[in-house]
């Protein structure tokens, strides 16, 4: 990052850092230990919508590290400029659309961040790539991470853990989608100046920070090394999942998120079926997971989990959903959809729907930015399309 914009990123972090002081009381707990400052990978977990900007102003003037975002974080009207001050890099969002485009996406990505790692630029890089579901981490089969650490296994790792989000109108957990973040920012935004901006009540957030032990699995499997990952990042202060934590948004009364469509603190309902459908057709389908896992048909069973279970990344299940559609005519599932191998038994007999643009959490209002420099296009003349 060039000076300037180090100092300008640097009183852009503090400005913030006051502005969320308002809201929440954050605890730093382990900034002092770490004791390298270039080339470092910190990788947090993702409770809330809200946690990269704490870590951002919170551990920003130190290391100036460069985030990565989804792309529609990133292309949020009027922040873009900020994003781009401080170094963000935007990456396709796989979670509920994938294909084989946005793997080329990624791949390009992937090969910029390990040319600035060679330079020893900073990043800070969230190994589930989504936020998370439950009041559990889990990282499933997600690949960028484990694959950035194979190429560079001397890289300084620092892992980071976030508690006291879960709950917030910025998590999942208040209907099990992720929340419209600039319309979240904007109706709290309001709430502070309701309560006289100084008087809001605060949530207490915990920020965990501890260089990589050395028993951190660098050279092992992608599901052994994801489960050291979340196994560390759910070691909350009381055992089990991190509860859902609830903080009113006013100082004369109780005031929070509406929780009627909330999901527990524990895993989401598994879906259960009876279903009876072929038996060639369900060989077919267990043989095609079975070549993209690497692994022997017959250890999947209709509950067995796509990521969690067989270590599969969001580019692989694009792959299961191309053959999906090639093969039975499945269209319009989201990869988020399809999480076990009874959900593609389902969604080929027709008993599972996909969701429709109204559930879509992902489903954003975009508009081209403008232009004023791009010329004109310039219609061909020509009655048919040889003239033209």
């Amino acid at each position: 990052m060039k000076k300037r914009s180090r100092i300008l990123s640097f009183i852009l972090f503090w400005l913030a850092r006051g502005l969320l002081s308002l809201r929440y009381d954050v605890s730093i707990k382990g900034r002092e230990k770490i004791s390298f400052k270039k080339s470092i990978l910190f990788l947090p977990n993702h409770p809330a919508e809200i946690d990269p900007i704490l870590l951002m102003v919170y551990l920003g003037p130190s290391f100036f590290q460069r985030p990565m975002v989804v792309e529609h974080f990133y292309r949020i009207k009027g922040f873009q400029w900020i994003l781009d001050l401080i170094g963000v890099i935007p990456i396709p969002t796989m979670e509920e659309k994938a294909n084989i485009w946005r793997g080329k996406e990624v791949a390009k990505i992937f090969s910029d961040v390990s040319d600035a790692i060679r330079i020893g630029d900073n990043f800070m890089i969230y190994p589930a790539g989504k936020l998370k579901g439950s009041g559990r981490e889990s990282l499933g089969g997600a690949s960028f991470v484990h694959s950035l650490i194979q190429a560079f296994p001397e890289v300084n790792v620092v892992l980071v853990r976030t508690t006291g989000l879960w709950g917030s109108c910025f998590s999942k957990a208040v209907n099990g989608k992720s929340p419209d973040f600039a319309k979240t920012l904007f109706s709290r935004i309001s709430c502070v100046l309701k309560n006289g901006i100084f008087f809001i009540p605060k949530r207490k957030v915990l920020i965990e920070i501890e260089e990589a032990p050395m028993d951190l699995p660098r050279q092992a499997s992608r599901l052994i090394f994801n489960k050291y990952l979340e196994d560390w990042y759910n070691q909350y202060p009381q055992i089990g999942p991190e509860p859902l934590t609830l903080v009113s948004y006013s100082r004369f009364k109780d005031e929070f998120c509406s929780m009627q469509n909330a999901i527990s603190s524990g895993e989401g309902d598994a879906v259960a079926s009876l279903l009876s459908i072929p038996l060639d057709i369900e060989t077919r389908i267990k043989n095609e997971v079975a070549a993209l896992a690497k692994v022997d048909p017959s250890v999947i069973s209709r509950k067995t989990h796509l990521s969690n279970d067989l270590g599969l990344d969001s580019l692989d299940i694009a792959n299961i959903h191309i053959f999906l559609d090639r093969t039975f005519d499945v269209i319009d599932f989201n990869p988020g959809d399809l999480q076990s191998f009874e959900d593609l038994l389902l969604a080929v007999s027709g008993v599972l729907k996909a969701k429709t643009n109204e559930e879509s959490s992902y489903l954003k209002s975009f508009r081209w930015p403008a232009e004023p420099f791009r010329k004109k296009i310039r219609l061909p003349e020509g009655k048919t399309i040889p003239e033209a």
